[in-house]
């Protein structure tokens, strides 16, 4: 595992908030607990990730072509706006996450497995942030930009609103992400390791002003909704 990724910053906001503790201070034995946990998932995450960009163009309101891939999703549509590129990738924190987790709940520390997962959760966060700074800079000297003239849209996955989930087998097989970063897609269209994440990320030569992809997502009831 590469030292930048071992030493990811992990938002302990975030922690909390997949806990379900949302802008609310963790007691000092959870806070005590979610500490432990972030170590452990440090210790035992092997991160992997995987990226592609590829030209896009839309087409009317519902459609968008992504190199290779053509998508039906209006939501889509409107996180690329005023996209020329787009990056496909696929990241894990690795198999041994899932097993750490495993064996916590084996033991019936059902409290302690919920930690973990969301320390695993919020490590998967950063590491897709790491990631996306490296696309960032593969961007710009791709084009002949600098970083800072790449600006990049809000990670979006197949199941945020109309982007059906079936799209993971394309992004599957186009990245080739079991031969080159060991996740698995089930045939129920699970990931395997459960820490595991795809995206589909805009590049733009101007900021976003939409706010988060929570704030556009009509599961306005999640209980991991990002205010």
């Amino acid at each position: 595992m590469e030292e930048t990724y071992f030493n990811l910053e992990i938002d302990r906001n975030e922690v909390y908030r997949y806990l379900g503790a949302g802008q609310t201070a963790p007691s000092s034995v959870l806070g005590e607990l979610a500490e432990e946990c972030i170590g452990m998932i440090r210790n035992t995450a092997r991160p992997a990730r995987y990226f592609r960009i590829f030209p896009c163009a839309g087409n009317g309101e519902t459609e968008v072509r992504i190199g290779p891939l053509t998508v039906m999703s209006r939501a889509l549509v409107r996180n690329l706006d005023g996209c020329r590129e787009v990056c496909l990738f696929g990241a894990t924190l690795g198999a041994g996450v899932d097993r750490l987790i495993a064996r916590a709940q084996a033991k019936g520390e059902m409290t302690r497995a919920l930690a973990l997962q969301a320390a695993g959760a919020a490590m998967l966060e950063a590491f897709c942030d790491k990631t996306e700074e490296e696309i960032r800079r593969a961007a710009a000297a791709q084009s002949g930009r600098s970083a800072e003239e790449v600006f990049l849209r809000p990670r979006f996955s197949p199941g945020y609103g109309d982007f059906g989930l079936e799209y993971q087998r394309d992004l599957f097989r186009i990245l080739e992400l079991q031969k080159r970063t060991g996740m698995v897609l089930t045939e129920s269209l699970m990931m395997l390791p459960s820490k595991s994440v795809t995206a589909v990320t805009g590049l733009a030569d101007t900021p976003c002003s939409r706010g988060n992809t929570c704030s556009r997502c009509a599961k306005t009831e999640c209980a991991y909704r990002k205010p």
